[in-house]
């Protein structure tokens, strides 16, 4: 039986200038899921770090069956570009790609990246057969579900595949293939080696500036692992010498009876010296929930705040109000948990059919806002980021509806709210733009547990403090 060799990556990722903070768990999944479907398959994971170069000598090396390419939203151009040189190089190589910006827009990206074909939403299963099948591609592509191709010069679609109901049955990810020398890890933590660790799949929610990708083909939006299924990985990855765990939910506390029994279940393993992060929605956290998150060693949770404006979080959808906000990060901070909250300028939505967008006032009251609640200790830790259009994303569609941007327009490149916006300037944005950054430092420096490695993005802080936006 011969080996199948695959590559999976996910090169151009990322700009280079703040670094890998950990690896692509959806490869490492796919990795592992691979490997309980063939016996002959070997697996190689390429982080960001490497470039075309070092890709291309693995390819000659190795002759892969396939190769795997995770594309965002931010990457697509770079990835792109690689690719086209790829193809040329190995015309015979059949490259796949996958991932939020292929499942945004496949055909996008199927005529601007050449790729063979790109997997809608989950991975696993749609790649298992596109492996099963290798030989017989292009002509088995009509076969597979959820995925997009060219047929001739046109574009074609399968049907969409059904998301995998019991996430428990997946394998942990393949973290055997990864190295931590390739990552730069969390700007703060309490403890090295990190790991991430996601505890379900999706959101039930839908912020207007959010990409999840999960939303696709009106499916079930979120799935949750059992509360032994996730202990049981966090176990494995203590024996590997992790010692801090983000549980990279897009909010822990979307069921709350399970997120109590998931914080009970990890608080049983009895491991003091294990610290965890997560991320919790301001509207649904109880006592309880935080007494279970103290037994867990938890020492820091994320939320989202985003905007000091109620008219703001009604419009984005965030389907929270400022008090909630507030309250939220009272009781985690009153009960030793430090608070990290996300904090976006310039949210545009859209009303009866007409565009709003949050004014300087509302973001000035922002900044206010946020540092209110340090000055209270019911914040350490914050991001400031301008608000911009993701593929996927409902910000995205609205602002292709109002000519915001067109087809031309990717994540990585710069979004000015000043081109756009009525009576929002250039120097405005800087200005605030500038403001939070430097609150978001004096944060940081009165936080503490700020991690050196990722000296990357300090720097880019930085950058942003002096030149502004």
């Amino acid at each position: 039986m011969r080996r199948l060799n695959v590559i999976l990556t996910d090169i151009c990722s990322n700009d280079g200038v703040q670094g890998q903070l950990a690896p692509s768990l959806g490869l490492l999944y796919l990795a592992a899921f691979l490997r309980t479907k063939f016996t002959n398959v070997k697996v190689f994971y390429v982080p960001q770090k490497y470039g075309i170069e070092y890709i291309s000598k693995m390819i000659s090396e190795i002759m892969p069956v396939l190769i795997g390419i995770y594309v965002s939203s931010y990457s697509a151009p770079k990835v792109y570009e690689i690719n086209l040189i790829l193809k040329k190089r190995f015309p015979w190589l059949k490259i796949i790609c996958g991932g939020p910006h292929p499942t945004a827009a496949p055909g996008e990206t199927i005529e601007k990246g050449m790729f063979d074909a790109c997997v809608i939403g989950e991975g696993e299963i749609a790649f298992t057969e596109l492996l099963k099948k290798a030989d017989n591609l292009p002509d088995a592509y009509d076969s597979i579900a959820g995925i997009t191709f060219l047929k001739g010069k046109e574009l074609f679609t399968t049907p969409v595949r059904p998301h995998i109901d019991d996430i428990d049955q997946i394998p942990f990810p393949a973290r055997d293939l990864v190295s931590g020398m390739d990552f730069v890890g969390l700007p703060f933590a309490k403890k090295k080696p990190y790991a991430e660790v996601i505890p379900s799949r999706g959101c039930p929610f839908k912020c207007v500036f959010c990409s999840n990708p999960v939303f696709k083909g009106g499916l079930p939006r979120v799935r949750k692992r059992s509360p032994e299924n996730i202990r049981d990985e966090v176990k494995e990855l203590y024996k590997l010498g992790y010692r801090e765990i983000f549980l990279n939910s897009d909010e822990l506390n979307c069921d709350l009876n399970w997120s109590i029994e998931v914080c009970e279940s990890l608080a049983s393993l009895g491991y003091k010296d294990l610290y965890f992060q997560c991320h919790l929605r301001a509207d649904n956290i109880s006592i309880h929930l935080i007494r279970a998150l103290q037994r867990m060693n938890c020492w820091t949770t994320r939320i989202g705040i985003e905007s000091a404006s109620n008219r703001v979080l009604e419009g984005i959808q965030k389907g929270i109000d400022i008090n909630q906000a507030e309250e939220a990060c009272a009781l985690c901070a009153e009960n030793g948990i430090k608070v990290f909250g996300y904090f976006m300028l310039f949210q545009i939505w859209e009303k009866n059919g007409a565009l709003e967008f949050e004014n300087v006032e509302e973001v000035s009251s922002t900044i206010d806002f946020a540092h209110h609640l340090w000055k209270k200790k019911r914040l350490h830790y914050m991001s400031w980021a301008i608000a911009t259009p993701r593929h996927g994303s409902e910000l995205h569609s609205i602002a292709m509806r109002h000519g915001l941007c067109d087809a031309s327009y990717y994540t990585c490149y710069k979004w000015d709210p000043s081109k756009y916006l009525p009576g929002v300037s250039r120097y405005t944005v800087s200005s605030l733009y500038r403001k939070g950054l430097m609150l978001q430092a004096r944060l940081a420096a009165g936080s503490g547990d700020v991690q050196l490695r990722n000296w990357r993005s300090l720097l880019s802080k930085g950058i942003g403090l002096i030149k502004g936006f």
